[in-house]
């Protein structure tokens, strides 16, 4: 048998990186890659007279699109199921 070399990665992070918070995402799976496009939700209130504030729109905005494999796409929401449960079980045990 014969063995693979190991490989090490150096993590470094682009000079362009930046973290974004998203109010969700949505976005679709084929057979060969998946799609996520994250968004944040801006409520855009009306103001009347007499004077009453009312939310009847919320403004989305698309804050980045990201295309993955369909292998690291699953790989992707299993990592994300796991640390879910993870956080849930701790949730639980905290409340016994």
């Amino acid at each position: 048998m014969v063995k693979e070399p190991k490989v090490s990665f150096e993590m470094v992070r682009a000079s362009d990186y930046k973290v974004i918070f998203s109010d969700g995402v949505f976005g679709t799976l084929n057979q060969s890659y998946g799609t996520m496009i994250f968004y944040s939700d801006t409520p855009l209130p009306e103001f009347t007279n007499p004077p009453k504030m009312q939310l009847e729109k919320m403004e989305r905005v698309f804050i980045v699109e990201v295309k993955l494999p369909r292998t690291v796409f699953k790989s992707v929401s299993e990592w994300m199921a796991r640390h879910v449960k993870e956080v849930e079980d701790e949730e639980k045990e905290e409340n016994k």
